[in-house]
């Protein structure tokens, strides 16, 4: 069953979710609940993962028998009717060198081998935590961010009714993020923005999984510490949205304008968005 598999609070057409890649693993024509929503139901689905972390073979395997097409963000066609399957990076580790390393580290890291910096960035972000994982993906994903809001924007001018689904490998980190843009230019609280991150909170078994021992591996130097990466906290995202109206003074249209999501890109989604303020807090579960 897929993971974390909720409607975005108070935004009736958008929904988000873990990995989908289960459902290559089941027959179609057997599914339930959320996997049968996801199956049948989204026009778009925004990939958020990088390509390491998608199985190729489960992904291929449900979006064909689906009709869906798997494309990449700049092949996607904005006139597309056919459901799709958009893959996007919003994720790099090279933020890490330019911003979190101070001038010895940057030196060392001028001598490592590739997979020695990957450890020495994986130890910085470990200093920081999911906040830090939260500014990574903003900061390093700002152009991923961007194209991914100009396609929702795009797909929902040419497919009024379709719903969209936003997911990741867990769907909290980057797909929280993504949400929390939308929730923010459709000027939610941060009551709503904070709760809603907060409702993927040690929802994943993944990280108690098999699969997390070898895409994360145990706690040593240069690998990521799981337990300070399994939720979602509240604390982590206040600090989020707090570090964004402090850099670039707000969320909309501060951050957004910076990413290069202007306002008339703005006022085209917001024209869009099936927004609820008073459903807010009541979300769709399976």
């Amino acid at each position: 069953m897929i993971e974390n598999f909720r409607q975005a609070a108070g935004l009736g057409n958008v929904f988000r979710s873990a990995s989908t890649d289960v459902l290559g693993e089941t027959d179609i024509s057997q599914l339930e609940g959320a996997d049968k929503f996801v199956a049948q139901k989204p026009g778009l689905i925004l990939d958020l993962r990088s390509k390491n972390e998608i199985n190729e073979q489960l992904a291929q395997k449900w979006t064909a028998e689906q009709g869906i097409q798997m494309t990449e963000s700049d092949s996607y066609s904005a006139t597309e009717k056919r459901r799709t399957a958009v893959q996007i990076t919003v994720l790099s580790m090279d933020f890490v060198d330019k911003q979190w390393f101070d001038s010895t580290e940057l030196q060392k890291a001028a001598e490592l081998q590739p997979e020695e910096l990957e450890g020495l960035r994986i130890e910085k972000l470990n200093e920081r935590g999911l906040f830090g994982l939260n500014q990574l993906i903003l900061e390093s994903g700002r152009v991923g961010l961007c194209k991914a809001l100009m396609i929702i924007t795009r797909r929902f001018e040419a497919n009024a009714d379709d719903v969209i689904l936003i997911e990741c490998l867990l769907g909290k980190d980057r797909t929280g993020m993504l949400v929390m843009l939308l929730q923010s230019l459709t000027e939610f609280s941060d009551d709503i923005i904070v709760n809603d991150y907060n409702a993927s909170d040690n929802t994943s078994s993944y990280f108690g999984s098999e699969a997390a021992a070898t895409a994360l591996g145990e706690r040593n130097y240069g690998k990521l510490d799981r337990k300070l990466f399994s939720g979602a906290t509240k604390e982590a995202m206040v600090s989020t949205l707090d570090y964004l109206r402090q850099k670039y003074g707000s969320i909309s249209p501060g951050y957004l304008d910076h990413i290069g999501f202007n306002h008339m890109w703005r006022r085209r989604l917001r024209c869009c968005l099936k927004v609820s303020h008073s459903s807010a807090n009541d979300r769709i579960y399976w």
